[in-house]
């Protein structure tokens, strides 16, 4: 596959600009590949492709449309080894995992959308009135790299199969996964315009995949600060907007709940990809008579947590992703340090060669500190005490974010307090995520839904034809 190509009206091209953009490893920090830096002119051309496309394939049957997206599928199942060695490469996700989370997940959750779309009534009868879900149009899709095949995939595949035609921009640190999805429609024979793939990076080509008239819809996953930028440039043509964006999730334990349960499931989210997960329980609240405990129970577990080279089968966590984000969690951790909070597991990073930091634990934190307001996206706990449940109810939902949260205790408290976080996810106990529930936030994490009916149907307009 020729990496400095990109995808445009059905065909793999050469960009107009010369120009082109080095992937890091972040395991070794060498080049792993070189991919195009697009112009504006690139990004025209493939927004000219979507608009001319999208009649076509509005008029698609659903049956038809199914057909051609599962033969690409088909396709990627093929290549998930070398998915799975490009992800661990890229953005360091460990070997051992990125197979089972990074690929298989993504592409059962692609034949989910397929069979969903299948038995999803795009056309209802209602008394007086015919209800019809048309597609939007085209749509700009526009991803992260820290679940770079599945956050193409929630976005992609549900939008072509309700009959949207698609311009995705991929993460620039670890964009593989996109260009094997592209030659997957390529193989798949998918119409020409359908989906088009540019690359480059997001201040060049950002803006006018959220401004300009002939897109309906954007789909954006990632940081608060672009989303808002996002969403500022599509109001000049109130154009539909989806964001998916940061999170500072908490995990109360309650008197009586399972505290081995609790610290296995707060480590495994905090600490898993490294911390560079937005919905990860990145503060933990236990009642103050349990906090040494909890404490001790996390030192046993650490060693199961530690960093290395991420092609290991025994390594449980790679690298962050660049210098970036390396230096960033770094002075999140030196800024614990300065404002109070204890360190009582981890260090400052000081890595020699590669961009790997220890998970960290801060004690003693209070709600002002900037490790407990803002998200780090990197592998550090918080950990908080409390004495009145009133009390910590409001704590946790005193962040600008509401993305997820957990909570552990008897299952009929659990819920009652579930139901008073300000968080698009709950999880109770053991209870994870599964694909027929919506994902999303409320507050600044995110506007609309991703995952299930409530994702597919995220890529529709409704309209009403009266009929007596």
């Amino acid at each position: 596959m020729n990496f400095e190509q990109i995808y445009v009206g059905g065909k793999w091209i050469n960009p107009s600009s010369s120009i082109l953009m080095d992937v890091i490893n972040p395991s070794t920090e060498e080049v792993y590949l070189t991919i195009p830096r697009s112009s504006p002119e690139d990004v025209d051309a493939a927004i000219q492709a979507a608009f001319d496309a999208k009649e076509l394939w509005k008029n698609t049957p659903l049956d038809e449309r199914i057909t051609l997206l599962s033969k690409a599928l088909q396709y990627m199942e093929e290549k998930q080894e070398d998915l799975a060695l490009a992800i661990s490469r890229e953005m360091g996700s460990p070997i051992s995992s990125a197979l089972r989370v990074q690929v298989q997940g993504p592409l059962r959750n692609f034949g989910n959308y397929l069979a969903l779309a299948e038995e999803t009534p795009f056309v209802e009868e209602h008394q007086g009135y015919l209800l019809y879900r048309d597609p939007v149009g085209v749509v700009s899709c526009m991803t992260p790299w820290n679940y770079p095949l599945n956050q193409v995939i929630q976005k992609v595949i549900p939008a072509l199969v309700t009959g949207n035609t698609v311009v995705l921009k991929p993460s620039s640190e670890s964009p593989s996964p996109a260009f094997y999805l592209a030659e997957a429609f390529h193989q798949a024979s998918l119409p020409a315009g359908v989906f088009n793939m540019i690359t480059g990076k997001g201040s060049d080509v950002g803006e006018k995949l959220s401004s300009d008239p002939r897109i309906d819809m954007v789909s954006f996953t990632g940081s608060t600060k672009v989303g808002k930028e996002i969403q500022h440039h599509a109001a000049e043509t109130i154009k539909k907007v989806a964001l998916e964006l940061g999170g500072k999730s908490p995990a109360i334990l309650l008197d009586g709940g399972d505290v081995d349960l609790a610290v296995k499931r707060v480590m495994n989210s905090c600490f898993y990809n490294s911390g560079q997960t937005c919905s990860a329980f990145t503060r933990f609240f236990v009642p103050a008579h349990l906090e040494q405990e909890v404490i001790d129970k996390i030192k046993e577990s650490i060693s199961h947590y530690q960093t290395g080279d991420p092609e290991k089968e025994d390594t449980k966590l790679g690298p962050l992703v660049s210098k970036g984000r390396y230096d960033s969690v770094k002075e999140y951790i030196e800024s614990g340090i300065e404002e109070g909070a204890e360190l009582v597991l981890g260090e400052i990073p000081q890595a020699e060669k590669g961009f790997f930091v220890e998970p960290c634990v801060f004690t003693k934190v209070t709600s002002d500190m900037k490790i407990a307001k803002e998200e780090i996206f990197g592998p550090v706990l918080s950990l908080f005490t409390y004495d009145d449940l009133d009390e910590v109810i409001e704590e946790a939902n005193a962040t600008p974010y509401g993305l997820s949260g957990a909570v552990f205790g008897k299952k009929k408290e659990a819920i009652a307090l579930a139901e008073k976080l300000e968080t698009g996810n709950v999880h109770i106990n053991e209870n994870t995520s599964v694909f027929q529930a919506p994902f999303g936030g409320y507050k600044q994490s995110g506007i609309g839904r991703e995952s299930g009916l409530h994702g597919l149907l995220e890529f529709t307009e409704i309209k009403a034809v009266f009929t007596g």
